[in-house]
């Protein structure tokens, strides 16, 4: 038999603790409400349960359960302290079974949520403080105002809106989070990772999955073991890294820092100063040289092209490592749209270098490769 608890939380009622912390199964037809004042907390702590959230314009919490029988009620504890609304359940059995909780609050409410397994749906806008820790189950938030902290043990996590700083975590499943006004702090065990819109900071890693990232308007830190990297635009310093997969990012300013195992790596424009280093693939970069710093490209094994405005000052050393049979070494060199100030190639050497001073020279760039060609071009 199905066990359904419906519970208003609203003060009007005289109603004595001790009934809602009694041992007994709560009677089915049993229904009753306490207010709550806005700014107060849910504090839901379930082992299992699947949990939705629906905010409404009443001073009133709404709690249904459902899924239980006569036994499981027992263990079922539902409180309220001052403005805070406890909800506790811990099923010791070994009976299978999904336990749905369905809770009803005021929009402007604080939510400290536990699962130790169950799936989580928020609809519509909270606004509070928001702690959610789930056991393994899929999550589907709305909007949150307010600060966020969300984690599954290897669920899927999909949140609409951050209106604050994210903290989001998962063991292993797929993350996406489409906006985030404040600070984003996003982890994966190795799923996918999406950030599609930061207004401030960014700090992604996934354990080897791949990450998309959409537009970022402070700093970004980016990493995976092992999965491709596609990136937007970062208003400011960025670091992305790859064990071994391809990096693509449409346009950074500032100290830029990529880096690949083995993947290519191919940025669309950069104003500021560039690391690019990759294992073995190539490496293609449009380039604004800031006018201070030090700036490189290298590569163990494929091309290096670099995209320069004509009026660009910098001074550009090239170098191409020969690791091949003298034969073949007459179809790797340094082709360029600005002239040379140095160019030496020699069949006895293992090696084809030049130097390139654009209008006067500026900022230091070292382009390296191995058995690959270098290009110097004017960006378009």
């Amino acid at each position: 038999m199905k066990f359904i608890v419906a519970l208003f939380l609203s003060a009007g009622l005289n109603l004595s603790p001790s009934f809602f912390q009694s041992d007994e199964a709560v009677p089915q037809d049993k229904k009753q409400s306490f207010k709550v004042q806005p700014g107060g907390t849910l504090n839901l702590d379930v082992a299992p349960g699947n949990i939705e959230l629906t905010p409404w314009d009443k001073n009133e919490v709404l709690v249904e359960v459902e899924g239980l029988d006569d036994e499981d009620g027992t263990r079922l504890k539902i409180t309220q302290e001052g403005n805070t609304i406890k909800v506790r359940y811990k099923n010791r059995s070994r009976r299978s079974g999904d336990v749905d909780f369905r809770i009803s609050l005021p929009k402007k409410f604080n939510s400290d949520l536990t699962t130790s397994g169950g799936n989580v749906l928020q609809h519509d806008e909270l606004v509070g403080s928001f702690i959610l820790v789930s056991g393994g189950g899929k999550v589907r938030l709305e909007t949150l105002t307010g600060n966020a902290d969300v984690q599954s043990g290897g669920g899927d996590i999909r949140i609409k809106k951050i209106d604050g700083d994210g903290k989001v975590r998962t063991g292993g499943g797929t993350v996406d989070v489409a906006l985030t006004t404040g600070t984003l702090s996003l982890e994966t065990g190795g799923g996918n990772a999406e950030a599609e819109k930061v207004l401030k900071n960014l700090k992604l890693v996934s354990g080897g999955g791949n990450i998309t990232v959409g537009e970022v308007g402070g700093e970004a830190d980016v990493s995976t073991g092992g999965g491709n990297l596609h990136v937007g635009t970062i208003a400011s310093n960025l670091k992305l890294s790859s064990g071994g997969g391809n990096v693509v990012v449409k346009g950074a300013s500032g100290k830029v820092e990529l880096t690949s195992g083995g993947g290519n790596l191919t940025v669309e424009k950069i104003n500021g100063s560039v690391s690019l280093t990759t294992g073995g693939g190539n490496v293609s970069f449009g380039f604004v040289p800031s006018g201070a710093g030090f700036s490189k490209a290298k590569s163990g094994g494929g091309d290096i092209t670099v995209y320069l405005p004509e009026n660009a000052k910098a001074t550009i050393d090239a170098l191409i490592k020969l690791r091949v049979s003298r034969g073949s070494r007459k179809r790797y060199d340094i082709r360029s749209d600005f002239k040379a100030t140095d160019y030496q190639k020699n069949d006895d050497d293992d090696r084809i270098t030049g130097t390139y001073t654009l209008n006067g020279g500026g900022e230091r760039v070292t382009l390296e490769t191995t058995n690959g060609d270098i290009e110097i071009r004017k960006m378009k």
